[in-house]
């Protein structure tokens, strides 16, 4: 019955010799010559194959110290079962560095238990959605010769523009409710999760020219829920007038930096016409400069004449949409395709 207990399936299990050697009275395992009442310290590996004893030893009190030494024939006797163990047993299998851990089934406290989320909500914005097939929107014929032809490719695989049709009429003008939706979709598709803004239903626009049916109007909501600065002070928005130049400088500007500027006192920018500008905008086309933001180059070229109340291109207003707080839409589009 003893061996019996020791046996396998497979032959001698080695640990469980080990176990009941280990659990036997030391004297009974290593008999010494001068009785139980004293053991041998420590010796180095040379002591099992000496003849002679150790000479050392140690009281009785200090048993709890008591290490492995042995006499030839004790050694001898689990050499013998080791060797006999260490081979039989179940082999286990080769260790595969590219094995993917079992995971274990979780509570119903666990974060992945089923039906839990690991990731935020995206933020919701219109036309939004269908990012993940941007790669399928019709492509405009009409922008070949455009200079920013490749930022509006990009914007428009984003979503950020109506695609109804194959024209994108860059040259024409367009309307500041327009802008404005484009600039809302823009900054969702282009900026990190943090920056995005978000849709607010339930914010009451102060705006009284504006009416919720209104194509811009979610956009409108949005961004002054958001607190920023979009309309008139008068309280008017004019949705379907065309943006001017200035205005929509000031109001990209406001979107990159996420704040307001006074303006300039005692400041001449470089352009010719500056004391066209309104003066609420110059403290935005300061900004634009001296932060780095770009839109005016990006939209303009280099120029010298601003001509600030002529209204924006459709291609103008695109360029200045290509970058969204130093964040590019060639960036948004590469996250993109990593993501599918």
């Amino acid at each position: 019955m003893l061996i019996r207990a020791f046996m396998g399936a497979n032959g001698v299990h080695f640990g469980g010799w080990i176990n009941f050697f280990l659990g036997l009275p030391v004297h009974l395992l290593f008999p010494q010559s001068q009785g139980f009442d004293t053991m041998r310290t420590r010796q180095p590996l040379s002591c099992f194959f000496a003849k002679t004893k150790p000479q050392s030893v140690v009281p009785r009190s200090n048993r709890a110290q008591w290490c492995l030494t042995c006499r030839p024939s004790s050694f001898l006797l689990l050499l013998l079962l080791a060797l006999g163990g260490c081979n039989s047993g179940p082999k286990s299998e080769p260790f595969n560095p590219t094995a993917s851990p079992a995971v274990e089934s979780q509570g119903k406290d666990s974060t992945f238990a089923k039906g839990a989320s690991s990731s935020s909500a995206t933020p919701e914005s219109p036309d939004l959605n269908n990012q993940a097939t941007a790669a399928k929107r019709t492509e405009f014929t009409d922008i070949a010769d455009i200079p920013t032809q490749a930022s509006i490719t990009a914007l428009n695989r984003l979503g950020v523009f109506d695609n109804s049709g194959a024209e994108f009429k860059p040259y024409e003008t367009l309307t500041r409710g327009e802008y404005i939706t484009w600039m809302f979709k823009a900054n969702n598709a282009i900026s990190s999760e943090e920056n995005r803004i978000r849709l607010d239903p339930t914010f009451k626009l102060e705006f009284t020219d504006i009416a919720p049916d209104h194509p811009a109007y979610k956009s409108v909501q949005a961004l002054a829920s958001a607190g920023f600065a979009v309309g008139y002070e008068e309280k008017t928005f004019k949705p379907d007038q065309p943006i001017t130049r200035e205005e929509m400088i000031a109001l990209k500007v406001g979107l990159d930096s996420r704040t307001t500027y006074a303006p300039l006192q005692g400041i001449v920018l470089n352009y010719t016409d500056f004391d066209q500008i309104d003066r609420r905008y110059t403290g935005y086309f300061g900004a634009d400069g001296n932060l780095g933001y770009g839109n005016v180059s990006r939209a303009f070229g280099n120029i010298k004449t601003l001509k600030p109340k002529q209204p924006a291109k459709r291609f103008e207003a695109a360029a200045t949409l290509a970058a969204v707080n130093y964040k590019t839409v060639e960036q948004a589009l590469e996250r993109q395709e990593n993501a599918t």
